[in-house]
Parts: structure tokens; sequence; C-alpha cells
């Protein structure tokens, strides 16, 4: 298989599994992290921020950060050549598109946040769990 094709198939399949959305949340992670060393909150959901100009500097920074997607494309390419195998690809691909598969991402996509939601209630019950605490 030539190289433009596994690149195409890569990048479908990251495409189709929403891997491309993983270098979006790392992004929204290291804008965090860069708020929470400058001390500044980010402004709630549908709300203003207090400071435009601060808001406005964070989103130049995310710009440029942005540019680093085509070395998150290379990195999630090799790796996924290299676990899948290339001469499974074309298929791995053909498979992520049949309808099962697109229904079962739209599934994910959708249950997201109630998952979210009800992950991190699980989580503060597993955190109130003592050592002599039968579960």
């Amino acid at each position: 298989m030539i190289l433009n094709q596994v690149e195409t198939l890569s990048n479908n399949a990251m495409q189709l599994t929403g891997a491309d959305v993983v270098f979006d949340r790392m992004l929204d992670g290291v804008i965090a992290q860069v708020r929470r060393a400058m001390g500044v909150p980010a402004a709630a959901p549908g709300a203003s921020s207090a400071d435009p100009a601060t808001e406005a500097e964070f989103q130049r920074l995310r710009d440029r950060l942005t540019a680093f997607f085509p070395e998150y494309q290379a990195i999630y390419q090799q790796l996924i050549t290299h676990y899948v195998g290339p001469q499974f690809l074309p298929q791995v691909v053909t498979t992520l598109m049949s309808e099962p598969m697109r229904r079962y991402f739209h599934a994910m996509r959708a249950m997201e946040p109630e998952l979210v939601r009800q992950m991190q209630g699980l989580g503060e019950r597993m955190g109130r769990t003592t050592i002599h605490e039968q579960p």
C-alpha cells in the first residue's frame, strides 16, 4: 500500500472514530492549565468573559496551538498503521463506515454528556468509600 493511501485511510479512521476530537480536548486541557497558572478563571458556558481582551489572547493561543494538529495526525497515522497493520486499514475503514458502526458512533456522541454526568456522580460516590466499608 502506498503512503498516500495509508495517510488517507488513517485520516478517515481518525474522523470516523472521533479521534480528532482528542486533539481538541488536549487543547482545552492546555488552555485550562495556562488559565490556572495565570489565575484566570474560565467563563461559564454561555456567559461572556469579564475581560474580552484576555479571552482574545486565549483564543490566539488556541489558534497557535492548533498548528500542532498535523503533528497529531502524523502520530495517529503512525500508531494506527502499526497497531492495525497497513494491510487491514482498508477493511477497518470500510467497517467503520458501515451502518452499525455509524449508529454506534452517533450513539456515543449523543450519550456522552449523560455518561460524563453519571460518571462524575459515580466518582463522587466512589470517593466517599472507605477502606473498611463494603461496596
